[in-house]
């Protein structure tokens, strides 16, 4: 996550670095001894805002339970993780200007922090976003006006330039936005935050052309998500997984992913806090997601770490 920001480590006849300038992954870690990389990271706490763009045409009958499963599922592994986070939900009507980016009330409240009282009754509420939306779905558009155009406004409060940004997009369809432009876009989720925090974008689409509950595949979100190290979920699917599958885990607090699939019995782990070097012990290894994961509050913002692994290849 750039909850937990990455730096490289260019140690050596470095290799061209991604396009793709926010994620701070720009990862070329090369050997510090023979088949051994090293990758650098910088502890940044300062919370998560989760962005839902949600369809809400008439294509996700069908899905709506699951919809309310993963919204909901994410309020309370962030309320169980004990993150700072913001949680709101636009649609992708971007023709009906009481949608247009504008986060969905519920409860008086415009999005969910840990002072909500009841968060997944409002979260369940705010996502059940209905079918009459417009045809014309421009999650991007939505996406946009609800971080940036609304910000000091309607909005006012929910997007933090001090916080990591995470933004799922839920549609039957692809992306039919005209501005900003998808590299514009990119562009945007670069510059818009702090130094040391980290944008993503993951989607629940369609990749199939044969999908039967899909209007057609999500090129354009899928697009999003693969350039922003985000997720992306099968609409087509009967189980869409949890909240866990969704959120990228560089987006939780305490965790680190790494650039190629480690060895775990190779990784050596050192933090630098105060120009003192030290062996932590309050790490685990999540080898599903290729990551060290620290115990809550074993950190520091502005901790470095340098993680030491024999990649698998």
């Amino acid at each position: 996550m750039r909850s937990l920001a990455a730096v490289s480590v260019l140690l050596a006849g470095c290799t061209a670095v991604p396009e793709y300038p926010s994620i701070d992954v720009t990862h070329n870690p090369q050997a510090v001894e023979e088949d051994l990389l090293t990758e650098i990271f910088t502890a940044h706490l300062g919370g998560v805002d989760v962005l839902f763009v949600i369809d809400n045409s008439d294509g996700l009958f069908e899905e709506r339970n699951r919809i309310l499963d993963l919204t909901v599922g994410t309020v309370e592994l962030l309320l169980e993780a004990d993150d700072d986070f913001h949680i709101g939900v636009v649609t992708t009507d971007m023709i009906d200007a009481g949608h247009s980016g504008r986060l969905r009330q519920s409860g008086g409240y415009r999005f969910i922090d840990r002072d909500t009282e009841n968060p997944s009754v409002v979260m369940a509420d705010m996502a059940s976003v209905g079918q009459s939306g417009h045809w014309d779905e421009r999650g991007r558009e939505a996406a946009y006006a609800a971080l940036e155009l609304r910000k000091d406004g309607y909005n006012i409060g929910f997007s933090r330039e001090e916080a990591d940004l995470h933004v799922a997009m839920i549609s039957d369809e692809d992306d039919h936005s005209l501005q900003p432009s998808l590299s514009e876009f990119l562009a945007y989720l670069a510059d818009a935050r702090a130094p040391a925090t980290h944008s993503t974008v993951s989607a629940v689409v369609s990749e199939d052309p044969l999908c039967p509950t899909a209007a057609e595949v999500g090129t354009n979100y899928v697009a999003l998500a693969q350039a922003t190290m985000g997720h992306v979920i099968s609409i087509c699917d009967d189980d869409w997984g949890t909240a866990s599958d969704l959120l990228p885990v560089r987006q939780r607090k305490g965790a680190f992913v790494l650039t190629e699939q480690a060895d775990p019995a190779t990784v050596v782990v050192e933090l630098v806090r105060d120009d003192i070097t030290m062996l932590p012990d309050e790490w685990v290894w999540d080898e599903p997601q290729n990551a060290v994961v620290f115990a809550q509050g074993a950190l520091l913002n502005g901790d470095i770490l340098h993680i030491t692994y024999q990649p698998i290849r």
